[in-house]
């Protein structure tokens, strides 16, 4: 059988004032890959603060064979700092998170890393076992070092995230082919078997947004793990 794809649903994070609609890839049939935000994203760091942000993804009505996160974070304040003085890091968590634990047991995305070194690079969001779930939430953690000094106040770094989902061989419709409400959508370009999902985005504005700095309020900085805004 045809082997069909699902793919292309992408979000740039809106790192300050994010819609609340979710994003979703969808045929006719209704949303197949969802794409939410759950949680406030960070804005404004300050020295040595860590903050966190939640990302949802599920799939709906279809079996996801593969499921891959591709970050990539450019910017000032990335061109600005040493590296790793900007640092993400990614855990997964197969159905939610429950405070700061995952009852099924979180799974490593993407270890500390330094914002500039975010290429874009495929990770796949499958559990140890290789399982792909149906539904994962993801937890962006973005940290300012200490060190950071007032040069980069009021710098700022755009941070992209994209979510591809390739569907698990064998799954059809009547026509062998594609499956129930299957369609292409408008401006896409058909695969060898079907297309399922388009470009989405959180709103309008999503692709123009990031993180800044304020090393300035230093003096006046929260507790750790807090960001002020």
């Amino acid at each position: 059988m045809r082997s069909r794809t699902l793919k292309g649903l992408a979000l740039a994070l809106l790192l300050t004032s994010l819609a609340q609609a979710p994003a979703t890839a969808e045929t006719g049939a209704g949303p197949d890959l969802l794409l939410e935000n759950r949680g406030q994203p960070p804005a404004v760091l300050v020295p040595g603060s860590t903050s966190t942000w939640t990302l949802g993804v599920t799939t709906v009505g279809v079996e996801a064979g593969a499921l891959s996160l591709r970050l990539s974070g450019a910017g000032p304040l990335t061109d600005a700092m040493p590296p790793g003085h900007v640092t993400v890091q990614v855990s997964a968590c197969p159905g939610r998170w429950t405070a700061d634990s995952c009852p099924a047991g979180e799974t490593a995305v993407i270890p500390r890393t330094s914002l500039g070194s975010l290429d874009g690079t495929a990770r796949s969001l499958a559990e140890p076992g290789g399982r792909i779930p149906a539904g994962v939430e993801l937890r962006i953690a973005v940290t300012l070092s200490p060190a950071a000094g007032n040069e980069v106040q009021g710098l700022s770094a755009q941070l992209t995230a994209r979510v591809d989902a390739a569907e698990a061989a064998g799954q059809t419709g009547p026509d062998g082919g594609t499956p129930p409400g299957g369609k292409v959508p408008d401006g896409g370009l058909p695969d060898t078997g079907w297309r399922l999902g388009a470009l989405a985005l959180l709103g309008a504005a999503a692709a123009a947004a990031g993180i800044a700095a304020a090393a300035f309020a230093r003096r006046m900085a929260p507790a750790p793990g807090k960001v002020q805004a």
